[in-house]
Protein backbone atom coordinates (compact mmCIF):
# COMPACT_ATOMS: atom_id res chain seq x y z
CA UNK A 1 0.00 0.00 0.00
CA UNK A 2 0.78 3.70 -0.72
CA UNK A 3 0.45 6.32 1.37
CA UNK A 4 -0.31 9.80 -0.44
CA UNK A 5 1.31 13.25 0.13
CA UNK A 6 -0.95 15.27 2.10
CA UNK A 7 -2.32 16.88 -1.05
CA UNK A 8 -2.95 13.61 -2.29
CA UNK A 9 -1.44 13.84 -5.75
CA UNK A 10 1.83 12.07 -5.48
CA UNK A 11 2.70 9.08 -3.98
CA UNK A 12 5.22 9.31 -0.60
CA UNK A 13 7.33 6.54 0.66
CA UNK A 14 6.19 3.10 0.01
CA UNK A 15 4.52 1.29 3.82
CA UNK A 16 6.92 -1.38 3.08
CA UNK A 17 9.79 0.73 3.02
CA UNK A 18 11.74 -0.34 6.15
CA UNK A 19 10.25 -3.45 6.27
CA UNK A 20 13.95 -4.55 6.33
CA UNK A 21 14.24 -5.43 2.52
CA UNK A 22 16.89 -3.94 2.25
CA UNK A 23 19.15 -6.26 4.78
CA UNK A 24 18.78 -8.99 1.94
CA UNK A 25 19.88 -6.95 -1.02
CA UNK A 26 22.72 -5.78 0.94
CA UNK A 27 23.51 -9.25 1.50
CA UNK A 28 23.21 -10.13 -2.23
CA UNK A 29 25.51 -7.28 -2.99
CA UNK A 30 28.22 -8.05 -0.45
CA UNK A 31 27.92 -11.60 -1.89
CA UNK A 32 28.03 -10.56 -6.03
CA UNK A 33 30.95 -8.58 -4.56
CA UNK A 34 32.49 -11.24 -3.37
CA UNK A 35 33.33 -10.05 0.30
CA UNK A 36 33.14 -13.43 2.44
CA UNK A 37 34.31 -11.79 5.82
CA UNK A 38 31.85 -9.21 7.33
CA UNK A 39 35.02 -7.05 8.89
CA UNK A 40 36.15 -6.00 5.15
CA UNK A 41 32.47 -4.86 4.87
CA UNK A 42 32.97 -2.94 8.16
CA UNK A 43 36.49 -1.33 7.11
CA UNK A 44 35.13 -0.53 3.70
CA UNK A 45 32.20 1.58 5.27
CA UNK A 46 34.10 2.97 8.49
CA UNK A 47 31.49 1.07 10.63
CA UNK A 48 31.82 -2.29 13.41
CA UNK A 49 30.93 -5.76 12.03
CA UNK A 50 27.52 -5.74 14.28
CA UNK A 51 26.77 -2.79 12.47
CA UNK A 52 26.59 -4.40 8.91
CA UNK A 53 25.48 -7.45 11.00
CA UNK A 54 22.38 -5.70 11.93
CA UNK A 55 21.67 -3.97 8.31
CA UNK A 56 21.57 -7.77 7.14
CA UNK A 57 19.19 -8.37 9.26
CA UNK A 58 17.09 -5.21 8.22
CA UNK A 59 18.22 -3.12 10.70
CA UNK A 60 17.85 0.37 10.56
CA UNK A 61 20.24 2.19 8.50
CA UNK A 62 21.25 6.36 8.89
CA UNK A 63 21.52 7.99 5.10
CA UNK A 64 25.37 8.75 5.35
CA UNK A 65 25.58 4.67 5.82
CA UNK A 66 23.65 4.27 3.08
CA UNK A 67 26.02 6.52 1.22
CA UNK A 68 28.93 4.94 2.63
CA UNK A 69 27.29 1.14 1.89
CA UNK A 70 26.80 2.22 -1.67
CA UNK A 71 30.28 3.79 -2.63
CA UNK A 72 31.85 1.05 -1.03
CA UNK A 73 29.87 -1.91 -2.44
CA UNK A 74 29.71 0.17 -5.55
CA UNK A 75 25.65 -0.57 -5.67
CA UNK A 76 22.57 1.88 -6.62
CA UNK A 77 21.49 3.64 -3.67
CA UNK A 78 18.16 3.10 -5.27
CA UNK A 79 18.02 -0.39 -4.85
CA UNK A 80 19.62 -1.20 -1.73
CA UNK A 81 16.83 1.48 -0.23
CA UNK A 82 14.31 0.74 -1.66
CA UNK A 83 14.32 -2.12 -4.42
CA UNK A 84 14.03 -0.42 -7.51
CA UNK A 85 16.09 -1.71 -10.63
CA UNK A 86 18.93 -3.38 -10.30
CA UNK A 87 22.14 -3.56 -7.96
CA UNK A 88 24.55 -2.04 -10.83
CA UNK A 89 21.40 0.60 -12.23
CA UNK A 90 24.02 3.35 -11.13
CA UNK A 91 26.04 2.26 -14.29
CA UNK A 92 23.94 2.80 -16.81
CA UNK A 93 25.22 6.05 -17.84
CA UNK A 94 28.71 4.14 -18.74
CA UNK A 95 26.42 1.31 -20.04
CA UNK A 96 25.21 3.30 -22.70
CA UNK A 97 28.44 3.48 -24.35
CA UNK A 98 30.57 1.12 -23.08
CA UNK A 99 28.06 -1.76 -21.50
CA UNK A 100 30.55 -4.76 -21.77
CA UNK A 101 33.40 -2.56 -19.99
CA UNK A 102 30.79 -1.16 -17.45
CA UNK A 103 29.85 -4.75 -16.42
CA UNK A 104 33.13 -5.99 -16.18
CA UNK A 105 34.31 -3.34 -13.71
CA UNK A 106 31.14 -3.66 -11.81
CA UNK A 107 32.45 -7.59 -10.83
CA UNK A 108 35.12 -6.24 -9.85
CA UNK A 109 36.22 -5.51 -6.18
CA UNK A 110 35.99 -2.16 -4.69
CA UNK A 111 39.97 -2.24 -3.71
CA UNK A 112 40.25 -3.28 -7.87
CA UNK A 113 37.98 -0.94 -8.83
CA UNK A 114 39.93 1.72 -7.19
CA UNK A 115 42.96 0.88 -8.59
CA UNK A 116 41.50 0.83 -11.70
CA UNK A 117 40.49 4.53 -11.42
CA UNK A 118 44.22 5.48 -10.12
CA UNK A 119 45.79 3.80 -13.09
CA UNK A 120 42.78 5.05 -15.69
CA UNK A 121 43.49 8.87 -14.00
CA UNK A 122 47.25 8.27 -14.37
CA UNK A 123 46.64 7.84 -18.15
CA UNK A 124 44.33 11.01 -18.76
CA UNK A 125 46.70 13.30 -16.48
CA UNK A 126 49.85 11.97 -16.81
Amino acid sequence: MVRRAATGERPAVPDSYGNGAHGERLRIAIQQRGMRKLSVVACSVGVTESAVSRWRSGGAMTLGNVANVCLALDISADWLVLGRGHMDMHLAGAARGFPHIARSVAKLSPHARRQLHHFLAALVDP
